[in-house]
């Protein structure tokens, strides 16, 4: 039987019938898993932690969220005064 057009497996990177938009969105959902998958690791770590070994980074328990998304600015001293 001859075929028209190439057989590619799912995932792989020889995808010649769309022009390397699947590729590109396989990366993309592979770095959004990863990332993920990244700061969940972050926020476990993290939460394990005590309260007194936060504090030697200068961090506290609501902190941990901004830090994961990476939006914390600074510590305590520089937000409350």
């Amino acid at each position: 039987m001859l075929l028209r057009y190439p057989i590619t497996s799912y995932g792989s990177h020889n995808v010649e019938l769309t022009g390397g938009l699947l590729t590109k969105f396989e990366d993309y959902i592979i770095a959004k898993f990863t990332k993920m998958a990244e700061k969940r690791r972050m926020a476990k770590e993290l939460g394990i932690m005590s309260d007194r070994e936060l504090a030697e980074l200068g961090l506290n328990r609501h902190d941990i969220g901004l830090v994961v998304e990476g939006k914390f600015q600074g510590g305590h001293e520089q937000r409350l005064g």
